[in-house]
């Protein structure tokens, strides 16, 4: 992929992507499991902007019909939190993505 395309990329994924976490709560033995994990998605009605942004970040796979974009492995996730790392551009997504990024090097 050409460096602009991974720019552009990076811009929509700061403008649709969402930084989340899934919990997930198992009981055994009378005791309670809390597991927290983080995971990224961008939705978008435009197929082949999900397309373009899987193809110039290298992570995901496409569901949904070919409109949303999800990360959900770890390998993966730590790649796209490295290529994320300083790129993004305003202050709310930047500490969002801060908060996400702690919870994925907390995650076992």
């Amino acid at each position: 992929m050409k460096e602009e395309e991974v720019w552009w990329a990076i811009g929509y994924v700061e403008a649709a992507g969402s930084f989340t976490r899934n919990t997930t709560v198992i009981s055994r033995g009378g005791r309670t499991y809390r597991y927290t994990r983080p995971l990224f998605f961008l939705t978008s009605s435009d197929r082949s902007a999900v397309r373009t942004v899987r193809s110039a970040l290298g992570v995901g796979r496409i569901t949904l019909g070919g409109r949303r974009l999800e990360v959900r492995r770890r390998d993966e996730l730590f790649r796209l939190a490295s290529l994320l790392e300083g790129k993004l551009r305003t202050e709310r997504r930047r500490r969002e993505f801060a908060e996400w990024r702690a919870l994925l090097f907390q995650w076992k």
